[in-house]
C-alpha cells in the first residue's frame, strides 16, 4: 500500500512534489478507509485530472520510476526522463522518496537520487516504531575524470546478513547504473526481499496504448486460471450485450480430421494439437455451437479494454496491490468506470486494500448524483503546467475554496476553477482567424 510519494526533476516536473494517499482528517468520508497498524488510515482511489500535456501521465511515470528500472536495468536511458527546460538537467539528479507498507505488513521509507551517470544516493529505512530505523544507505560519487568513482555504503542494525555487508562492499559492489535493491535481491538478503517484491509485483500499471496488446494475454490466462475465467464470464455480458458466455474452445473434430489428412506433419501429435489450439473464445448471441470458427469474431475496441484491463484489477485485488492506470476511461463507458472505482472503494469487494491511482478526464466521476458521490473529495487530485513547462500536482483539498461535500465539483472544473483545464482561447483564436478570412473572401 502507498501512503505518500515525493520526486522532483522528473518528465515536466522541475520542483519538489508531494503526493499521499493518506485520508484528511478535516472532511467527511463516504468511502471506507485502510487502516494499517501503525494507525494510517489510507485512501483506496485516487483520480488525477488535468489538460492534455498538463503532467498527468509524467507523474504516473514517476510514481512507476523504480519498478520500470528494476524491469529495464540495462536500457535505463529510456527509463529516466529528467525535466528539460533551463538549465542543463544532466547535471541535477531526479530525487524519488517513497513511503509505502509492503506485504508483510511492515512500513517502510525507500530514497532515490538517480542521474544520466546512474545512482547518487539510495538508502532505505524501516518503521518498528513512529521513527524510520536505517536498513542501508548507499552513496556514489564521481571523481574529476567521470570514469572513476566512489561508492559508499552504510548498513544499518536491521540490515541482516553480515557475509552480504562484506560481499557488497568488497566483491559484488553494483554498477553505478544498478540499484542495490536489485544486487540484495540476487544476493538472497532477507530483510531487503519485501521491498523489491513491492516495486517489482506489487505495483502494476496499465495504459490505454496496452489494454488491447493485453487482451490476448487475458484470454490465454482465463485457459489455466479457473477463477479469472469465472470474472470474466460475470463481467462481459454486462459489458458486451452481444456475448453470451466465454468458454474454452477446442478446434472441431471435422476440422482436426481434415488438417491430419492435409498435412500430417502440423498434426503428428492430435492431442498436442488440440491442446495448443484451443482458445477462450468469446460465444455471441446467435453463434451456431457446431460453427468451427464459433466465437471468432472481431471484439470491439471497448471490449477488449475491457478484457485487458481486468486482468490487471483482478490481479490488484486478489493481492492488494497498487495499480496504475493511465486514462483508465479509454474506450470504456462512464458507468463501466464508475463500478470499477466501485470496486475498489469498497472494503467488501476489496477485502485485501488494494489502491487504484488512475488519470482522467471523465467529468462524471466528480459530479454530484442522488445516490451519492463516486468519489470522496481528498480523492480527487489535479495536474496542471504553467507557461514555463513546469508542471505541478495538488489536491483538491489544498484549494482555497475547497467545495462542501454534495457540491457538483465537475461544474467547478470544467469552469477552471481549479486551474487544470485546458486553455480555451485558442477557439477563440481560431474563430477571429477565420472571421477575419470570411471577410477578406467577402
Amino acid at each position: 500500500m502507498l501512503i505518500s510519494f515525493e520526486f522532483k526533476n522528473h518528465h515536466s516536473y522541475k520542483d519538489e512534489q508531494f503526493f499521499s494517499m493518506e485520508r484528511v482528517k478535516s472532511i467527511r468520508h463516504e468511502k471506507p478507509d485502510i487502516v494499517t497498524k501503525y494507525n494510517d488510515k489510507l485512501s483506496r482511489v485516487t483520480a488525477i485530472y488535468g489538460a492534455n500535456a498538463s503532467g498527468k501521465s509524467g507523474f504516473l511515470s514517476a510514481v512507476l520510476f523504480v519498478s520500470k528500472l528494476m524491469e529495464h536495468e540495462e536500457n535505463y536511458y529510456s527509463i529516466l526522463d529528467q525535466f528539460q527546460f533551463g538549465r542543463m538537467p544532466l547535471r541535477e539528479s531526479s530525487e524519488f522518496s517513497y513511503i509505502f507498507i509492503a506485504s508483510n505488513g511492515i512500513k517502510y521509507q525507500y530514497d532515490l537520487e538517480y542521474w544520466h551517470r546512474g545512482v547518487n544516493r539510495e538508502a532505505l529505512y524501516v518503521y518498528e516504531s513512529q521513527k524510520p530505523s536505517l536498513v542501508f544507505e548507499r552513496n556514489v560519487s564521481f571523481k574529476n575524470s567521470l570514469r572513476e568513482l566512489d561508492q559508499e555504503f552504510n548498513f544499518g542494525a536491521k540490515f541482516t546478513s553480515k557475509n552480504i555487508e562484506q560481499a557488497i562492499k568488497k566483491e559484488v559492489t553494483p554498477l553505478p547504473h544498478t540499484l542495490l535493491l536489485t544486487t540484495l535481491k540476487r544476493l538472497n538478503e532477507e530483510s531487503t526481499r519485501p521491498v523489491y517484491r513491492f516495486f517489482s509485483s506489487e505495483v502494476i500499471y496499465n495504459d490505454a496504448g496496452n489494454f488491447s496488446n493485453k487482451y490476448e494475454l487475458a484470454r490465454e490466462r482465463a485457459l489455466k486460471d479457473k477463477n479469472f475465467a469465472r470474472v470474466l464470464n460475470a463481467v462481459l455480458p454486462a459489458v458486451d450485450f452481444g456475448i453470451k458466455e466465454a468458454r474454452p474452445v477446442a478446434p472441431s473434430e471435422q476440422i482436426v480430421k481434415a488438417l491430419m489428412k492435409i498435412n500430417p506433419e502440423r498434426v503428428a501429435d492430435k492431442n498436442e494439437f488440440i491442446r495448443k489450439n484451443t482458445k477462450f473464445m468469446f460465444v455471441h448471441n446467435g453463434s451456431v455451437l457446431n460453427d468451427p470458427m464459433f466465437g471468432e469474431v472481431s471484439e470491439s475496441r471497448g471490449t477488449e479494454t475491457t478484457i485487458g484491463l481486468a486482468s490487471t484489477l483482478y490481479d490488484a485485488i486478489k493481492d492488494g496491490s497498487v495499480c496504475v492506470v493511465d486514462e483508465i476511461d479509454s474506450s470504456l463507458h462512464p458507468i463501466l468506470v464508475a463500478k470499477i472505482i466501485e470496486l475498489f472503494n469498497s472494503a467488501e469487494t476489496n477485502p485485501h486494500g488494494a489502491q487504484l491511482i488512475f488519470t482522467t478526464h471523465d467529468i462524471s466521476l466528480i459530479e454530484n448524483y442522488g445516490e451519492g458521490e463516486i468519489l470522496d473529495r481528498d480523492q480527487i487530485w489535479f495536474a496542471r503546467k504553467d507557461q514555463v513547462g513546469r508542471s505541478d500536482i495538488f489536491s483538491l483539498t489544498d484549494v482555497k475554496d475547497l467545495p462542501r461535500a454534495g457540491a457538483n465539483i465537475g461544474v467547478k472544473y470544467i469552469n477552471g476553477r481549479y486551474g487544470a483545464t485546458p486553455d480555451i482561447s485558442i477557439f477563440e483564436s481560431v474563430r477571429d482567424i477565420l472571421r477575419k478570412g470570411a471577410v477578406k473572401n467577402a
